[in-house]
């Protein structure tokens, strides 16, 4: 579809995580993995549940 995604590292995974979550009131799972759209994150979804 043309979309560009930015890989993230591993070490960075919490720093993002907390930036999508934390920062911005505290969204829920489905509003973290929309804002994390364009971010290339290996297990994400997986990640996010276990976040929230």
């Amino acid at each position: 579809n043309g979309t560009r995604s930015l890989y993230v590292l591993y070490l960075e995974i919490k720093l993002i995580l907390g930036a999508a979550h934390d920062d911005k009131h505290h969204f829920g799972r489905d509003r973290m993995l929309y804002e994390l759209r364009g971010l290339l994150i290996n297990k994400k979804t997986y990640l996010v549940k276990k976040y929230v």
